[in-house]
């Protein structure tokens, strides 16, 4: 039930810090509302977990909404025990454990309260009676372009679109207190009643005699992006981007419906991230990212528009900017382009006929030496390089390919004698993990107890086996692990409750995904 969770602590906490430091600055760029309820969230959170430490001893681990409160898991009984709630067990079906702090570094606690230190000071010289911010210009001029619009335009309604529900649910207070007709829809108000609202005052489909104009603007989250006719409205606001442009082709094509037109002229704004945003998000991922959205709504890639419409930009130079500033930056554009270039020419087919397992050799001059091999087991590529005296290095495909690229006219060189022994220590780590595991002894220790469980046959045999299976093939947390090891005989039926059948059949079936992929060694390149 927690197996990602734990791994993440246990393995992935300084990529987790970068992934949530890129995320407040999204919700930041989105509006200082977002950012500010983050804040909010970071610090209660925090605050229930030391209460829980202090009160029970444990740290408590839940991914699927608000931590909640210990009080709420736990009461006295008349006589002085402790009982375990009805919530606790409802939270614990979500997902919710505990981790004995005896397992936590001791360091952990002080690390909580220095994050809440530098929050609560943040919190205080943002948004305290001294703080910085004392108004929102974002929201100041989006005000203006909607009562502009609905000025000119009275009849073209406005969908405005929020990755965030925090925005979504600010906005839609804002506007409201300043007497624009306006519906907000995030999944919290997802209701047949809600949708019947949005359906009679924006769907152009529905009939004359129940279609209304209570509202003129709606601010919905992407749980809106699919399912619904909006071609009432004749304007998109992207109040923020996300990072997927498929969002972006699913919000316009909420109000282009295909042979339902309303409107000669559709008008689509974007907000993107500022300088300081792109910065800290890194300019890369925005820049590859607003040339997909050009792409998908001028119709290079995606026909967004049908054939007989017309797109009018007012940005062209600035798009043009951005798209050669995503070529700057991305390192695989010019392979993108020599592919597109070579396609279809005699060299193209001719390098198609080569049979995996190719071996060639070469005499360049290149950052690492040894014997590059390239692999695929399903749908997965890896790319290792491997040495005669038995190191195997895993690449990136960027350095892999790199190694690989070739002058013109470069020739092969004949294989060294050492060739063959180094081909045979990568060829053996290609589609293995090279990363020692340190849960070995306690994995090993668990088997044995499983062992002695299937010849006592204290549990159901199928799921004793699969069991086993799951624990060979490492998909347990040291956590899990740890509580086997630690069962008595007589709480031996007490482990379904805690590593059900159902979570053992989708690690089981996860495994398989992979296993089953078929291993091809496609090509191997000596580099001396």
């Amino acid at each position: 039930k927690h197996l990602k969770i734990f791994r993440t602590f246990d393995k992935w906490g300084q990529s987790w810090a970068k992934f949530m430091r890129r995320l407040l600055v999204r919700r930041f760029e989105s509006s200082e509302y977002a950012f500010r309820m983050s804040l909010e969230y970071m610090l209660n959170s925090s605050k229930q977990i030391l209460k829980w430490i202090e009160e029970k001893g444990k740290m408590p681990v839940y991914k699927k909404g608000n931590l909640p409160d210990v009080d709420d898991f736990y009461k006295t009984d008349d006589d002085g025990n402790e009982l375990i709630t009805d919530t606790y067990e409802k939270y614990e079906k979500r997902g919710f454990f505990e981790i004995d702090m005896k397992y936590i570094k001791d360091s952990f606690i002080d690390d909580i309260k220095a994050d809440m230190s530098l929050l609560q000071e943040i919190q205080k010289k943002w948004f305290g009676e001294d703080g910085i911010i004392k108004s929102d210009p974002k929201l100041d001029s989006f005000k203006d372009i909607l009562n502009l619009q609905l000025t000119k335009e009275p009849k073209r309604k406005i969908i405005v679109f929020t990755e965030f529900a925090d925005t979504a649910d600010y906005l839609g207070k804002e506007l409201s207190e300043s007497g624009l007709p306006v519906f907000k829809y995030t999944s919290s108000d997802a209701s047949q009643t809600n949708k019947n609202v949005i359906n009679a005052n924006f769907n152009a489909g529905e009939k004359k005699e129940y279609q209304k104009n209570d509202y003129q603007i709606l601010i919905a989250t992407d749980a809106i992006s699919e399912g619904y006719n909006l071609h009432r409205a004749g304007t998109v606001i992207n109040y923020d981007i996300p990072y997927n442009p498929t969002r972006i082709i699913q919000r316009i094509g909420r109000i282009n419906r295909i042979n339902k037109k309303v409107f000669d002229e559709l008008y689509i704004y974007n907000y993107f991230p500022t300088d300081v945003g792109e910065g800290e998000i890194r300019a890369k991922e925005i820049s590859t990212l607003k040339m997909a959205m050009i792409h998908a709504i001028m119709g290079e890639d995606t026909k967004v528009l049908t054939k007989d419409e017309e797109i009018q930009s007012y940005f062209l130079e600035q798009y043009r900017k951005e798209m050669a500033k995503s070529e700057e930056v991305s390192w695989d554009v010019k392979y993108q382009k020599l592919l597109t270039a070579i396609k279809g020419t005699e060299i193209y087919d001719e390098a198609m006929q080569l049979p995996h397992r190719a071996r060639t050799g070469r005499s360049v001059q290149k950052p690492r030496k040894g014997v590059l091999m390239f692999g695929k087991k399903g749908n997965d590529f890896v790319f290792k390089l491997g040495n005669e005296e038995g190191l195997v290095l895993q690449l990136t495909a960027e350095e892999a390919i790199g190694l690989f690229e070739a002058e013109m006219p470069e020739q092969p060189s004949s294989l060294s004698d050492s060739f063959e022994s180094a081909y045979q220590v990568t060829k053996s780590h290609l589609f293995s993990s090279d990363v020692k595991d340190k849960n070995e002894k306690i994995r090993l220790e668990a088997m044995q107890k499983v062992k002695v469980m299937l010849n006592r046959k204290a549990l159901p045999t199928d799921y004793l086996k699969d069991l086993m299976k799951v624990i060979q093939s490492d998909g347990l947390s040291g956590y899990e692990l740890r509580y086997i090891n630690k069962l008595k005989p007589a709480d031996y039926k007490k482990l379904p409750e805690q590593i059900d059948e159902y979570y053992i059949n989708r690690i089981i079936e996860t495994c398989n995904h992979v296993d089953d992929g078929e291993e091809s060694i496609i090509l191997a390149e000596e580099l001396k």
